[in-house]
């Protein structure tokens, strides 16, 4: 796995040439001629396209992240055939970008043109779906087992389905809604044999949504999703893209984006990475295993993995929204008031 940051300051450079290099830790002391030194070397890398390599071993775990910084005066005059001829050598086959790269279409442009692939935390939110579904009933103090919930799905998978089974066996009713209701047979099957559960898989986007609590996107592109009657009151996961959701009479919630706690095994790494997405991180260590679906969930049961918070259309979702976004509104407690108080401290 290889993580890529940007250096377009002075101020980062000295930082990351003092953590990786003595003598750079001891011209620090040296206040007549450190920005002198500094400026030169920034000028000198910044012309001639140079990069910074940082190697960081987690032994136990077998986990190597391969670092390098680009190092340029401007954030899109980034030179980067030496980066996309080292991935290619080395036959890399996932890129972590840093926060203010991930934000650089420039940068991202480049690298998808040249075949590669970056990781956006796509792949761990699919990953932590059911939990994600959990962690709604928890907030607003209901059963899972009371919840109508309807899936927008073209494309089956391996780690979809496994959610998906585990929402089936909890879940009041279940709604998959696909334009190809075939790949759910052996599904709707195995749900009746084992279970006595019955799958209602359909075509209709308006009958099936009409009194769903909660709606998880997973593949339905834009202009399809805008063709869907949402309920008033509903949680909506929109994973694959980040559709952005609004409505006068919507109450409910629209999340694209979730955060993460840190995870204590890997301090390390998150503090080495401190520009980088978290979440982001964990799915980049689970890939870099090599893990199969059912072993990453696994693993991410016994790492702890808890969400810390929601993002929807701007920004954090607030607890008070997600309550909000509950049918049984007109009945809160003051119990949920105070839990929509605590969820809005986090930070």
């Amino acid at each position: 796995m290889i993580y890529i940051d940007d250096i377009t300051n002075l101020e980062k450079l000295n930082r990351v040439l003092k953590d990786k290099n003595l003598f750079f830790k001891k011209i620090n002391n040296l206040k007549f001629i450190k920005k002198m030194i500094y400026e030169i070397i920034f000028f000198y890398m910044s012309i001639f396209h140079k990069t910074i390599k940082k190697v960081i071993k987690i032994e136990s775990d077998g986990i190597i992240i391969n670092l390098i910084y680009i190092v340029s005066k401007e954030k899109n005059k980034f030179n980067l055939k030496r980066i996309i001829k080292c991935i290619k050598n080395y036959h890399y086959k996932n890129i972590v970008l840093s926060n203010s790269l991930n934000n650089n279409q420039y940068v991202k442009n480049i690298l998808y043109s040249n075949s590669l692939n970056i990781l956006d935390g796509k792949y761990l939110y699919e990953l932590l779906v059911y939990k994600m579904v959990e962690y709604v009933a928890e907030v607003q103090k209901e059963k899972l087992e009371k919840y109508e919930i309807s899936i927008l799905i073209n494309n089956k998978t391996e780690a979809r389905l496994i959610n998906i089974k585990n929402i089936i066996k909890k879940c009041r009713v279940v709604n998959i809604i696909t334009n190809n209701i075939k790949q759910f047979d052996i599904l709707q099957e195995e749900m009746k044999r084992e279970y006595g559960i019955i799958v209602n898989v359909t075509t209709n986007k308006i009958k099936a949504l009409e009194k769903s609590d909660i709606i998880i996107n997973y593949d339905f592109i834009a202009e399809n999703f805008s063709k869907c009657v949402i309920p008033r009151c509903c949680v909506i996961f929109n994973i694959g893209e980040a559709i952005k959701y609004y409505s006068n009479d919507f109450l409910g919630v629209n999340i694209t984006n979730y955060m993460i706690y840190k995870i204590e095994r890997y301090k390390r790494i998150f503090k080495a990475l401190s520009n980088f997405d978290i979440c982001i991180i964990y799915e980049s260590i689970i890939l870099d295993l090599n893990m199969s679906i059912n072993e990453s969930i696994s693993k991410i049961k016994k790492d702890g993995i808890s969400i810390r918070y929601f993002i929807g259309n701007k920004d954090k979702i607030k607890g008070k929204e997600i309550l909000n976004a509950h049918k049984k509104i007109t009945s809160q407690t003051d119990v949920l008031k105070k839990r929509a108080k605590a969820l809005d401290k986090i930070k």
